[in-house]
């Protein structure tokens, strides 16, 4: 056995090997904790002395240990007996190299290269996270799931305990595949002819005879074609046992490239019209964030049969041709590519249905969910006294530990969720201290408030404290987090202190991916101005600034619930509020299944009932089954809405109650969307017990949430509003309610946020700027992510551009220049409309500034 050198800690155990297909999700999610600032040495494989592996991880930069053994051949044999005795010495060597490593979770990525990993992982009592490639899980991991916390699978129905939907993480150079703007550069970059309808046919590393030799005929057969191109990854093996049958086609019309492997697949992705491949776990995921359509030829004899399966999942759904490997010959490959080249509105339709089916944030989501489920071990940090932790199984632990401290040190306190449960915290009781990565002006709030704020995070700022919060943005590298560990300080996920919060309260949680802010924020303040009294936690800032929460006791706890972090399933609930189910694409929600599936536990679990836009078909889908009240402009809606008039700045509309009562609703912000959030608010209120004439009139008198339709002033005969729409609907709605008002023309500037979520979202930001007069695009704010090759606010441009070619949009990286710039754009008239999440809300300011400079 090969042993890890160095005496860096290692967090995570990837295990697992043997092909190609078990090893690049393993680093692609390894890659993915490299970008949260886990060292590449707190990142360690374990693999077999036979698999690729041995090239891949250390060509990767990755640790790499290496257990003896093979696979169980699936008949009876004398060579498992052999594979026995060497997967039980396996076993114990991976026991000695797990108390070496003492990893804080273990990741199976399949193969038999994890098995001996896996049973020492059980036997030391480490946390196990299993990932599935495939439709059809492999023996290792059907074994390794039994005792895993979790099993990320990557097809709706593998069957495996605890399974969670998230994709086949792929490739970082995969994901930012764009086929309709780096065709005419990959094809370049191969050696390709441009205007040519291209076959691309990938047989794998270690070749398809069959398949080979059916591209092989195809290609004589093709001869005298000067409108088509093949390119041909003929794969190492076959390319010497078949030598004799690739074709000369030197002098033919037909474009023919063979290659014995390649390594730029990215390039065959961009360039391909179509793929012609085996059904490989790996390959069908990269086809789907790709969007590419394929002929799929599954392996036959794959254990379990599992590559026919894959196929059937993209074929089934109009996303693939499938093609048994025994009927796969040269007539009937050129059949089906006639056919597709024939049928290029067809083509496009099973390239979009591919990308539907895609799962680009595989990566992220299975980093999420090894950062969810890993622990700190007995001995996994040195500890010099005890501090009670949270005992998930038992909400009345969370209670009694929250009862029982005193000082609570938070970590990235200047976030909109942190600040306000640092004053949530402080006000019941408890001496609060946090620190944040930058100075800012809700620093300066708390700390006038009494909370002690460090600037910058040093680990002699957790001295004292009883129990460090952390924020999803910060990671376990944080010297903070390093440093209350091992001083046996408890570290919680801020999702772990408000179910520790909730448990105790009665709790009403606003949820959505939409609207669940404002509709939050109304109803706390429909509630005080009532004389409800209630505590609440709104994740952003109120009008004027001041930081949104309050405590006054547990008799009714109003509080935002985020999905982006998997929080809101965390929360103890007795009413929700789901405004709308649509996806994010930074975690779960790039699978509508699962997003639904989240949504739907989270209504469940509300006892007392919820209160559901019914305007909204996934919040209808999500809620189902639960009780219910409904609200919107649907007819069967309980409380119904029916648009009046907009201004721009505010709305007009009648309400129609269950009990035949009809209301005027005049709320003071922009937009039906904020017209639907207060009645949301007002539906929740009056199941509360609030008149709804009272109810009514508070709403006319809500001042608003920071940077929701915010109006920040004017100058010149501009008028500037600053928004945090940061998803294609937002956006879409925002500029819908600007268009209600009266400017001669909206002048848009977008701010994308986090890589991320730009990776996985930008093409669907096409058609979101066309009510715009002119788009204005800036470099993408990273929120403390680090960089992502080939992402940036581009991406967002070539989309828009594409899908209409003649809106007036441009892309401007810097800030600074985007400010002179809208100076020189703006006229009397004009709408200044700022939309992010980032740190574009500035620019008004800085531009009204410079505009009373000129005058």
């Amino acid at each position: 056995m090969s042993m890890p050198q160095g005496k860096a800690p290692v967090w995570v155990v990837i295990a697992g090997g043997g092909t190609a297909g078990h090893v690049y999700p393993g680093l692609a999610v390894a890659q993915a904790l490299q970008r949260r600032g886990y060292e590449a040495e707190a990142i360690h494989f374990v693999g077999s002395v036979r698999g690729v592996e041995q090239a891949l991880v250390p060509a990767a930069r990755f640790g790499l240990s290496l257990l003896p053994g093979r696979g169980i051949q699936r008949r009876v044999s004398l060579q498992n007996i052999k594979s026995l005795w060497g997967l039980a010495q396996a076993v114990k060597q991976a026991k000695v190299l797990l108390q070496q490593l003492n990893p804080a979770v273990v990741l199976s990525v399949g193969g038999y290269a994890s098995v001996a990993c896996v049973l020492a992982a059980k036997r030391l009592g480490i946390p196990l996270v299993v990932a599935e490639q495939n439709a059809v899980p492999g023996l290792a991991n059907r074994l390794a799931s039994r005792w895993a916390r979790v099993a990320a699978v990557a097809f709706p129905d593998t069957l495996l305990p605890r399974s969670t939907l998230i994709g086949n993480p792929v490739r970082q150079e995969i994901q930012v595949v764009n086929r309709h703007t780096q065709r005419d550069e990959a094809r370049a970059a191969l050696g390709l002819d441009s205007q040519r309808f291209l076959v691309a046919a990938v047989s794998g590393s270690l070749g398809a005879a069959r398949l080979n030799r059916a591209v092989f005929e195809a290609a004589r057969a093709w001869f005298d074609r000067d409108d088509l191109s093949i390119y041909h990854v003929v794969g190492k093996r076959d390319w010497n046992d078949l030598a004799s049958l690739r074709p000369d086609l030197s002098v033919a019309a037909l474009e023919y490239r063979a290659v014995e492997y390649c390594e730029q697949m990215a390039d065959v992705y961009a360039a391909a019209d179509l793929l012609v491949g085996r059904a490989g776990a790996s390959s069908v995921a990269e086809l789907t964030v790709v969007g590419l359509a394929s002929v799929l030829v599954p392996l036959p004899g794959a254990p379990g049969d599992h590559q026919t399966a894959n196929a059937a999942h993209l074929a089934t759904q109009g996303a693939a041709v499938q093609v048994a490997d025994h009927e796969l010959d040269e007539r009937r490959l050129m059949a089906e590519v006639n056919k597709l080249l024939e049928d290029p509105p067809k083509l496009a339709a099973m390239g979009d249905k591919a990308r539907s089916l895609g799962h680009p944030d595989a990566d992220e989501r299975l980093a999420d969910l090894l950062e969810r489920h890993a622990c700190s071990r007995p001995n996994h940090h040195s500890t010099s006294h005890h501090s009670p932790a949270l005992d998930s199984d038992t909400e009345v632990s969370a209670v009694s530990v929250l009862d029982s401290i005193s000082r609570i040190h938070l970590l990235g306190i200047g976030g909109a969720g942190m600040s306000g449960l640092a004053v949530l915290l402080q006000q019941m009781g408890k001496a609060v201290s946090g620190s944040d990565l930058a100075a800012s002006a809700v620093l300066d709030r708390l700390h006038a408030s009494g909370v002690e704020v460090f600037v910058g995070h040093q680990a002699s700022q957790v001295n004292g404290s009883d129990l460090v919060v952390r924020s999803t943005a910060v990671g376990d590298a944080n010297p903070e987090v390093l440093a209350a560990q091992a001083a046996g300080i408890a570290v919680w996920r801020r999702a772990e202190m408000l179910q520790a919060i909730t448990v105790r309260c009665a709790t009403v949680a606003v949820a959505g991916t939409h609207g669940k802010t404002t509709t939050s924020a109304m109803l706390a303040h429909i509630l005080s101005v009532t004389g409800h009294d209630p505590s609440y936690l709104v994740g952003a800032a109120l009008a004027g600034g001041s930081i949104g929460a309050r405590w006054s006791g547990p008799d009714c706890f109003i509080i935002e619930a985020d999905e982006s972090d998997g929080t809101f399933e965390e929360l103890r609930v007795i009413r929700g509020v789901l405004t709308s189910v649509e996806p994010d694409h930074l975690r779960s929600d790039r699978n509508p299944a699962n997003l639904q599936a989240e949504f739907g536990r989270f209504c469940a679990g509300a006892t007392h009932g919820l209160v559901v836009c019914a305007d909204d078909a996934g919040a209808l889908q999500a809620s189902e089954g639960c009780e219910r009240v409904l609200y919107g402009t649907a007819a069967f809606s309980d409380y119904r809405l029916q648009m009046l008039s907009q201004n721009g700045r505010s709305s007009s509309s009648k309400i129609y109650l269950a009990s035949g009562e009809i209301l005027a609703l005049d709320v003071p912000m922009a937009g039906q969307y904020n017209a639907l959030n207060a009645l949301g608010a007002l539906t929740m209120a009056c199941e509360l017990g609030v008149e709804a004439a009272a109810g009514v009139a508070a709403v006319a008198d809500f001042a608003g949430v920071a940077r929701r339709f915010e109006r920040r002033g004017e100058v010149a005969g501009v008028e500037f509003i600053d928004d945090y729409a940061h998803l294609p609907t937002e956006v879409s709605c925002a500029l819908r309610a600007a268009r209600e008002g009266i400017w001669k023309r909206v002048v848009c500037v977008f701010q994308p946020h986090r890589y991320t979520r730009t990776l996985y979202l930008w093409r669907d930001f096409a058609r979101s700027f066309d009510l715009a007069d002119v788009t204005i695009l800036t470099d993408i704010y990273s929120a403390g992510e680090p960089e992502i090759p080939g992402v940036s606010g581009q991406l967002i441009w070539q989309a828009v551009n594409q899908a209409n070619p003649g809106q007036d949009i441009t892309y401007i990286a810097s800030l600074d220049e985007v400010a002179q710039c809208l100076v020189d754009v703006l006229r009397p008239g004009d709408l200044c409309l700022t939309l992010g999440a980032g740190d574009l809300t500035d620019i008004p300011d800085q531009v009204m500034a410079m505009f009373q400079e000129v005058v």
